[in-house]
């Protein structure tokens, strides 16, 4: 009967001992969380304050990258754009950039351009038929175009057909008259 008493005895310290000290460990468990988070919280904080907004054009289209990178390349690697052979970049790759810096990017297109007959391909980052004529050094006024001048080119190219205005002399019936004329060929 004594060792019945003392083990019934033994358990109850045991089930104390327990008991307090899961209770001791949820205690101290809450702070500890707390402090844990927290500490998570302000690193997330003092990191996310180092980042900077810079503003990113893309043919024309503006739009706000935050980027923790230093240079320009590091923005466009946060925006997921590639550069092409044929695009046209400003600032440099290698510029460090601050929350002033714009970005511009105009992606080249391939227009194949024929003028009066004789045909080329030409790659421009123009966004219209009238700038792209204006890249390649084209006067075309008073030309005739296969495409209105404000028609947007597209990325995956364009073709264009223009027939210069040529001025001409006509001999009728012994007089010379002038006239300009569009056309490939006399008739």
């Amino acid at each position: 009967a004594r060792r019945a008493v003392a083990r019934a005895r033994t358990y109850e310290v045991r089930r104390l001992v327990s008991v307090r000290s899961v209770t001791a460990r949820l205690a101290v468990r809450p702070p500890a969380l707390a402090l844990s988070v927290l500490a998570l919280w302000g690193g997330h904080v003092a990191w996310d304050a180092t980042a900077k907004n810079v503003a990113l054009s893309v043919d024309g289209k503006v739009q706000q990258v935050r980027t923790h990178g230093s240079t320009v390349a590091d923005v466009l690697r946060t925006a997921h754009v590639k550069v092409g052979a044929h695009d046209l970049l400003a600032p440099a790759p290698d510029v460090v950039v601050t929350p002033q810096t714009e970005v511009v990017l105009r992606r080249g297109r391939l227009m194949a351009l024929t003028v009066d007959g004789t045909s080329r391909e030409v790659w421009v980052t123009a966004m219209s038929v009238s700038e792209a004529l204006q890249q390649v050094g084209l006067r075309a006024d008073g030309a005739v175009l296969s495409a209105d001048r404000s028609r947007a080119i597209p990325l995956k190219g364009f073709s264009l057909d223009v027939r210069t205005r040529k001025a001409v002399a006509l001999l009728d019936g012994g007089r010379v008259r002038r006239v300009a004329s569009n056309g490939l060929t006399v008739g």
